[in-house]
């Protein structure tokens, strides 16, 4: 795009606007890097700034990445979004992405600093972290918190979790997890069965959408928050909870007031909505 009109001849901050627009366009953006070297560091640091891993192939070509080399580490720095998406399971003979990359992920990247990822993204995986906490024997908690040691904001949708240990070991490796964002989350196995640690988890946003399904999730989940030991800065001011069928209505209403008996006046915002109550029909089927 900038071939027959030489850099020298633009400002610099115009072309760095340009090339900030491109985002996403990635074979553009090689193209840039490729047109003249003063183009080359912006459009480099614009094309890492989004990790999405979507496929074997991409997932490979991340892991492959020496963190132990300078110039790995920069491009590594570069990293603001990651984002995990396994949801073209149907291309997965093909070379489509495994449910289950995220403790893959985590144990080829234990103890590596992401400095600058702030938002991570999670679709359609399958986390069971117990062997992942085998495999990393030496402090598991401390090196993955390391690794994500500056994410901000976490969306996960329709990501299904073994037991209710794995989500809650998952969210408190989070240390500076701010915006909390769930939709279609399912729980294997609900019970806790060991207290996570979670001194220093200090969500301001808990958003939480199920679909049709009929799950209790959304009333786990805020059980699980209004431990002393999971939310003691009581912190969280914003709670939206959305779906569900009508026999989930009570258990999603009994989770919000837990919450709130806990954390008090620092909610300042609470939505709690529900789908419309269905009705039994002469045959006793949910009409």
């Amino acid at each position: 795009m900038f071939r027959h009109l030489p850099a020298s001849r633009l400002p610099m901050e115009l072309i760095h606007q340009i090339i900030d627009e491109l985002q996403g366009d990635n074979s553009t953006l090689l193209a840039c890097a490729l047109v003249h070297s003063s183009l080359c560091p912006h459009a480099k640091a614009v094309l890492y700034r989004t990790l999405c891993v979507d496929s074997q192939k991409s997932y490979n070509s991340l892991t492959r990445v020496d963190p132990q080399q300078e110039e790995r580490k920069k491009l590594l720095s570069l990293a603001r979004l990651l984002v995990l998406d396994a949801s073209d399971r149907a291309s997965m003979d093909r070379g489509g992405l495994d449910p289950e990359i995220l403790s893959r992920f985590m144990f080829a990247f234990a103890d590596v600093p992401l400095p600058n990822l702030y938002y991570l993204a999670l679709f359609h995986l399958r986390v069971a972290m117990g062997a992942l906490w085998n495999s990393l024997h030496s402090n598991p908690f401390g090196r993955i918190s390391k690794t994500f040691a500056t994410v901000t904001s976490l969306r996960m949708e329709r990501v299904q979790f073994v037991q209710l240990r794995d989500f809650a070991r998952l969210i408190c490796a989070l240390s500076r997890l701010d915006t909390l964002i769930l939709n279609d989350i399912s729980i294997r196995n609900p019970t806790l069965m060991t207290p996570a640690t979670g001194d220093r988890l200090a969500l301001s946003e808990l958003s939480m959408r199920s679909g049709e399904t009929t799950t209790l999730e959304g009333q786990i989940i805020c059980e699980w928050l209004a431990q002393a030991q999971v939310m003691p800065s009581k912190t969280l001011h914003t709670v939206s909870m959305t779906g569900g069928f009508w026999d989930d209505n009570e258990g999603r209403h009994h989770g919000a007031c837990t919450l709130l008996e806990r954390l008090g006046e620092s909610v300042h915002f609470l939505t709690v909505e529900t789908w419309a109550t269905r009705t039994c029909c002469s045959n006793g089927t949910l009409c």
